[in-house]
C-alpha cells in the first residue's frame, strides 16, 4: 500500500488501512477521475468500531460521501462534478466520531460505469457481495 497516504495516527500495509480518529485523520492516493462520470466505489471493511459515519472527502462530488462502514464488502456509487479541483480519493472518519475510534479497511477499487455497459448494470443491481466476486480486487486498479 506504498501509494497510500496516511495521518501520523493512522497505519497502511498489506493488510490494508488502518484509520484511526483524530483531529486530523486521513488515507488519500492520487487518481485520474473523469469530470462528469459516474464511478462505483468497491471496498471491504475488515473491523470497525466507529460510532459516527465513515466519508469519502467532496473533491470528485462537491458534498462529502457518506460510506458504509459494515464488516465486509461495502459499495458506493457517484457521479464526479464539472470541474475536480483535486483528483485523490481521501477518506476519513467523521469529527463527531469518538477520538480514538478507528475503522480498518482494504481492497479498494474506483471503476468507471460507462452508461449502458453490463458493469453498470451490475453496480446498480449487483449486491456489494456478488459485485466483489464478479470483479475481484487485483492489486492494479489504478483509477
Amino acid at each position: 500500500m506504498v501509494e497510500w497516504t496516511v495521518d501520523a495516527g493512522s497505519t497502511k500495509g498489506a493488510s490494508g488501512i488502518h484509520l484511526v480518529k483524530s483531529v486530523d485523520n486521513y488515507a488519500y492516493r492520487a487518481t485520474s477521475l473523469t469530470p462528469n462520470t459516474k464511478y462505483l466505489l468497491l471496498y471491504n471493511v475488515v473491523a470497525t468500531d466507529a460510532d459516527s459515519t465513515f466519508q469519502m472527502t467532496s473533491w470528485f462530488t462537491g458534498s462529502n460521501i457518506v460510506l458504509g462502514k459494515t464488516v465486509g464488502n461495502n459499495k458506493s456509487i457517484f457521479t464526479t462534478q464539472a470541474t475536480i479541483s483535486t483528483n485523490r480519493a481521501q477518506f476519513f472518519l467523521h469529527s463527531s466520531n469518538t477520538d480514538g475510534k478507528y475503522i480498518n479497511f482494504k481492497d479498494i477499487r474506483v471503476i468507471e460505469l460507462i452508461p449502458g455497459s453490463q458493469l453498470e448494470t451490475d453496480a446498480n443491481t449487483l449486491t456489494a457481495d456478488q459485485l466483489n466476486a464478479k470483479y475481484p480486487f487485483n492489486r492494479i486498479n489504478r483509477r
